[in-house]
C-alpha cells in the first residue's frame, strides 16, 4: 500500500493532527482515499512505496498488526523483543514444519488413514 503526500485544500483535523490550507503531510492510502473523495486535497499529489520492514525494523503497533495479518498467538507478549521473539518463534515452526500448521497437520491426509 503506498502512501501519499498530499497538500491540504482546506483545514482539516485528522485524529489529534490539525493541517490548515496549504500544508502538506504524508498520509496513508485509507485516509488519502476518505479525504480525496471530500475534495479536502489539492489535485496534485504524489505518490510514496513504502519500503517493506524487516521484523526487526517494526515498532510495537507494526510488530502486532503483522502478527494478527500472519495469525500469530503472541501469548503474554507485550514488549517489543517479548513480540518479536514470539514472531520469530511461530515462524521457525512453520518454516521446520513446510508449511504446515504447528501441530504437522496439513490437512491433505484423509481422516482414518
Amino acid at each position: 500500500m503506498p502512501d501519499y503526500k498530499v497538500t491540504f485544500a482546506s483545514n482539516v483535523k485528522l485524529g489529534t493532527e490539525v493541517y490548515r490550507k496549504g500544508d502538506t503531510a504524508t498520509i496513508s492510502e485509507e485516509v488519502f482515499e476518505s479525504i480525496e473523495k471530500q475534495k479536502l486535497i489539492e489535485p496534485k499529489f504524489e505518490e510514496i512505496e513504502q519500503k517493506v520492514k524487516s521484523i526487526e525494523e517494526m515498532t510495537v503497533p507494526e510488530l502486532k498488526k503483522y502478527a494478527k495479518d500472519n495469525e500469530i498467538d503472541l501469548g503474554d507478549a507485550k514488549k517489543q523483543k517479548e513480540i518479536l521473539e514470539a514472531i520469530q518463534a511461530a515462524e521457525e515452526v512453520e518454516s521446520l514444519n513446510g508449511g504446515n500448521t504447528p501441530d504437522g497437520d496439513d490437512d491433505q491426509t484423509p481422516p482414518g488413514e
